[in-house]
């Protein structure tokens, strides 16, 4: 059967029969005609067929070429604002830290994570920042396949350690 005439049998079926679930009759082909053709449809399948039309569309693919310019392009500058105030964060309380003497052993704790905080979103950012600007250089070179159907799924295949 053809598609078309497939869906006008579904749509001609009663509301119990399509409830019930129901056989389609058997069928024959020049090809295979010593063999008889059986299905079964469940109802849940009518319900999808009838909504999608028939047979299942096939997603577009789209060129995401500039969203992944804009975004690689995009990333590196909030990522150059907190490198930038990370680094001036680690020196901020320097001539607080160097009269050890008077802090709490509580203070000097909470003062050496502040530190090592402070330093690990400098580092963070500069990573953030090269693997970017890597990133953007290879998209610009274009070697990669810029077809997909959204622009995560393009990017996560084709770029998986900068996202």
């Amino acid at each position: 059967m053809k598609a078309s005439t497939s869906i006008v049998f579904l749509l001609s079926c009663s509301a119990t029969k399509a409830a019930s679930g129901f056989q389609l009759p058997k069928a024959t082909t020049a090809a295979n005609s010593a063999s008889k053709l059986s299905m079964s449809i469940s109802p849940s399948s009518i319900g999808g067929l009838l909504i999608r039309g028939g047979a299942a569309a096939e997603p577009a693919l789209q060129n995401f070429y500039g969203d992944a310019l804009g975004y690689f392009g995009g990333i590196r500058i909030p990522a150059s604002f907190l490198a930038g105030s990370s680094l001036a964060a680690m020196f901020i309380f320097k001539t607080k830290a160097n009269n050890g003497g008077e802090l709490s052993t509580l203070e000097r704790r909470v003062l050496g994570f502040y530190h090592f905080n402070s330093l690990l979103a400098f580092l963070l950012s500069l990573n953030t920042i090269a693997s970017a600007t890597i990133a953007h250089t290879a998209v610009l070179h274009g070697r990669f396949n810029k077809m997909a159907e959204t622009a995560y799924m393009m990017m996560k295949r084709e770029f998986e350690y900068e996202l």
